[in-house]
């Protein structure tokens, strides 16, 4: 007999000591209900409650990553560019006491040839729900479009986009009111970071529990990526603290190393990314670090953005991709980039 709906929410609804993880064949069916919209607001909030208290398998985080990216429009067929691009993806319910220097690292990356693609949503999401990338973004002036072929226009012509995921994959979309009622953590805020819609060869991505870490490494062994780099940054994010050391986790299909950095090593000033701005003050300090001038977060932006360099392979190590990214930040590279993404003006459609 064809199994319905109720009986797999039966299933991980049992309680801790009752429930069981589904099989992949099992959540790929669930991920199939609900994201197909066969199963009810209802139903669909019970079983995301469930799943958040039996904690969720690798198996059936890898269902809801795949049955999404079956659903990307537009589909996924080809890489919509030809050289290996780098994902950056932090957490979508926003920050509260931090700065994003997941931008200027990205536009030091860009300068240095790497394609570049940041992920968000235009509207932060729960729990959180604080100042989002693309508060941050818009407060720069930058084009950020409004349909998927703007943004794959985007990043074909320059290299460089902002991803609004519930543009390119509707059925998130379609899921945000049931997930701001909930307004706790779901499986979703998970594997809508894992999509990978211009098929680009590697990932930098934020975690923000390492309780799950286990079954987050066993979903990200299996995608399409080259290479994933995890991060417990700050608030979640892919933004690695300069003030102590990281430990990062470098996955690939066959393998999973733990790295240990520390920004002491190269004298970088320690400032503590712990600090509350709006996006205007946002952008501005952003303004002043592309332009060159003095800044307390200068060195915090040249850590993240050496490391993204290591990681893409510009660099034998993550202190060349340091002085490296100094180079880029010094002689006006970084900023040549903004200024060619904020020109941007030929939208596809």
């Amino acid at each position: 007999m064809e199994l319905q709906f109720s009986d797999l929410l039966k299933e991980v609804a049992r309680g801790r000591k009752g429930s069981r993880d589904l099989t992949i064949e099992e959540a790929q069916l669930a991920a199939r209900f609900i994201i197909e919209n066969k199963a009810t607001p209802a139903q669909i909030g019970a079983f995301l409650a469930s799943e958040r208290i039996k904690t969720e398998s690798s198996e059936e985080l890898f269902a809801f990553s795949d049955t999404l990216r079956l659903h990307l429009v537009p589909p996924i067929p080809i890489p919509w560019r030809i050289d290996p691009g780098l994902d950056t993806v932090g957490p979508f319910d926003g920050r509260q006491n931090s700065f994003f220097a997941t931008i200027p690292a990205t536009l030091i990356v860009r300068a240095a040839g790497v394609p570049i693609l940041l992920h968000g949503v235009k509207s932060p999401l729960p729990p959180k729900k604080g100042t989002g990338l693309f508060d941050v973004l818009s407060a720069l002036h930058l084009p950020l479009g409004s349909s998927a072929n703007d943004i794959q226009c985007t990043y074909q012509q320059l290299g460089i986009s902002f991803l609004d995921v519930e543009i390119v994959c509707p059925p998130l979309q379609r899921l945000r009111p049931i997930r701001e009622e909930l307004y706790f953590r779901t499986l979703f805020n998970t594997v809508e970071k894992t999509l990978n819609p211009a098929n680009n060869a590697r990932l930098i991505m934020g975690i923000f529990h390492l309780t799950q870490r286990r079954a987050i490494l066993g979903l990200l062994s299996r995608l399409n990526y080259q290479e994933i780099l995890i991060v417990q940054g700050v608030e979640g994010s892919e933004d690695l603290y300069v003030h102590r050391p990281s430990v990062l986790w470098k996955v690939t299909r066959d393998h999973t190393e733990e790295i240990t950095i520390n920004p002491v090593e190269i004298g970088l000033m320690p400032t503590i990314n712990r600090m509350s701005l709006s996006p205007s003050e946002q952008a501005q300090a952003i303004l002043h670090i592309l332009a060159g001038d003095p800044h307390p977060l200068r060195d915090l932006v040249l850590y993240n953005a050496g490391v993204r360099l290591w990681f893409s392979r510009c660099t034998s190590n993550w202190q060349e991709g340091v002085e490296l990214a100094r180079h880029l930040l010094d002689t006006g590279q970084a900023k040549k980039i903004f200024q060619q993404w904020q020109a941007w003006r030929h939208y596809s459609d």
